[in-house]
């Protein structure tokens, strides 16, 4: 899988994928730490949740960016918690709330 862009961080967790046999990057591309998760099919990565750009046109959608991993659980899946700023007044005095989302054995809906 080719990741464009320059990343502060860029790694997998312990461990790196779960019982769904999906493949975490953990990775900050300077501001955010962030999850992108990929499905292993035949020779290749389906891309789940891809790596944050600066809209530069390559494709990614970074829809996990400013998350964080949780778990695994005792199941072994690991669950997302993603982050927003309401940017309200500015996005240095929003406020932040977070969603949580869990494998539903195709995607990665909100609970």
């Amino acid at each position: 899988y080719h990741i464009h862009g320059n990343y502060y961080e860029l790694g997998t967790p312990s461990p790196g994928s779960d019982a769904s046999g999906n493949l975490f990057v953990l990775y900050d591309p300077g501001r955010y730490r962030s999850v992108a998760i990929f499905h292993p099919v035949r020779g290749s990565l389906k891309r789940l949740a891809g790596f944050y750009s600066y809209d530069d046109g390559d494709g990614e959608d970074g829809r996990f960016y400013y998350s964080k991993l949780v778990g695994p659980d005792t199941s072994g899946f690991y669950s997302i918690r993603h982050f927003i700023n309401d940017c309200s007044p500015s996005c240095a005095g929003g406020k932040t709330t977070s969603r949580l989302y869990a494998w539903n054995g195709t995607d990665y809906v909100q609970k």
